[in-house]
């Protein structure tokens, strides 16, 4: 299984969604390796570097973009879960991505200006599904609200010209928590951190997350 955490925008919150859903997936007794396309900044990579060694493991690895076709289809012929952790703004690697995946997942914050971002995005989906399934696959994309405040007017109204978009809104939505910065600072997800509602919020979300794994096993 092979799943994708991307968008075309930066600051969207793709690596920290790639690595709790990862660490959920480790806890739930899944072998999970996480990939990151982001050579240069290396976040995902700093962030399993810090891991303790008493937390389920989650392998990963930097890849460069120039082989993370053959990398990702090589780790998922040894891995029950590859997530491959995306890098804004590269269109050849968002294909990628895309192309290799069962299912995209699509980190949003609630802006207009992140709604449109998504419009471009949804071209570049499209011409991937396309192609993937004249070769006889197919991937589902579903987006995920991220730093969404329920109090807020403008989160309320772009959750609902999101929930009329062409791809389906996991129910779940992510707040803006500090919980999430500092669980990373320990190489962990929010799920083995203190925060109660972090933990509540992110296991929900995992919940759904796994129905749509549960399509493919």
């Amino acid at each position: 299984m092979i799943l994708s955490v991307t968008n075309l925008k930066g600051g969207v919150g793709k690596s920290t969604i790639a690595q709790n859903l990862a660490v959920c997936l480790a806890h739930s007794g899944k072998s999970v390796f996480l990939v990151d396309t982001d050579y240069e900044l290396r976040t995902t990579s700093d962030w399993g570097g810090d891991r303790g060694k008493n937390l389920p493991k989650v392998e990963f690895e930097t890849v460069h973009q120039d082989n993370v076709t053959e990398r990702v289809l090589n780790l998922s012929d040894q891995y029950d879960v590859v997530i491959i952790d995306g890098t804004p703004a590269l269109f050849e690697l968002s294909s990628k991505a895309i192309l290799l995946s069962d299912a995209v997942f699509i980190p949003v914050i609630p802006s207009l200006e992140e709604v449109r971002t998504l419009e471009r995005f949804m071209k570049r989906y499209k011409e991937a599904k396309m192609m993937k399934k004249k070769i006889g696959g197919d991937v589902e994309a579903f987006i995920i609200l991220n730093k969404y405040n329920q109090n807020l007017k403008i989160d309320r109204e772009v959750a609902d010209i999101l929930n009329d978009f062409e791809l389906p809104v996991l129910k779940s939505k992510i707040a803006y928590r500090v919980a999430y910065r500092e669980a990373k600072i320990d190489g962990k997800g929010v799920i083995e951190y203190e925060d109660k509602k972090a933990k509540e919020e992110m296991t929900r979300l995992f919940e759904e997350v796994e129905a749509v794994i549960q399509k493919y096993i």
